[in-house]
């Protein structure tokens, strides 16, 4: 219709349950219309148009006006779009910045802390070794130590034993010489 002139005032959809209001629209429709005439679309749920009214020049100057309105939101919106498209890729740029400057400072920090480490390393590892080679001696002497202390166990479980067969002996001589002692001349109990 907008190629003969004709503008689309509204789209009304069609409503069964409105039997005289229907009735009318389709009796009353224009055969012909003139270029500049409004018109109201009755269409079915399919957006079919089924018929039309005529709108009155008020509903073809709001209709107009709708129009407008909506093309110039559009192009509002296409405008703020653009806006916050710009300032979106603003940010972002600012943030990677902002990112590789903390990124680069902590790098950097990590850097010198490991630099540190490995300084403080090397100037102790002379102490480390000489900490090791003293540990090796004391784990040395410590065995050489428990090796003696076996062998001293040893000979002196063995010297108590010698005590014990000398004591054993000496009881023994003991015994003999006081047997001895009473039967000698003069002793007691002895010869007289």
């Amino acid at each position: 219709m907008n190629s003969t002139g004709v503008n689309v005032a509204n789209v009304v959809r069609y409503n069964p349950a409105d039997v005289g209001q229907n009735l009318a629209g389709v009796t009353l429709a224009p055969d012909k219309l003139k270029p500049g005439d409004a018109v109201s679309l009755v269409v079915n749920d399919n957006n079919q148009v089924l018929y039309y009214t005529r709108s009155s020049p008020d509903v073809a100057l709001l209709h107009t006006q709708v129009q407008a309105n909506q093309q110039q939101l559009q192009q509002t919106n296409a405008s703020l779009k653009e806006i916050a498209a710009s300032s979106l890729q603003t940010r972002v740029t600012t943030l990677e910045a902002q990112v590789a400057s903390q990124l680069t400072a902590t790098s950097q920090q990590l850097k010198d802390s490991l630099e540190a480490a490995n300084k403080t390393l090397s100037t102790s590892q002379p102490t480390l070794d000489a900490t090791k080679d003293l540990q090796a001696r004391v784990d040395s002497l410590r065995a050489e130590l428990a090796s003696q202390k076996t062998a001293h166990d040893q000979a002196l479980a063995e010297r108590d034993q010698k005590i014990v067969e000398l004591t054993k002996n000496t009881q023994a001589l003991q015994k003999q010489l006081q047997l001895i002692t009473t039967r000698l001349p003069g002793g007691p109990g002895g010869l007289k």
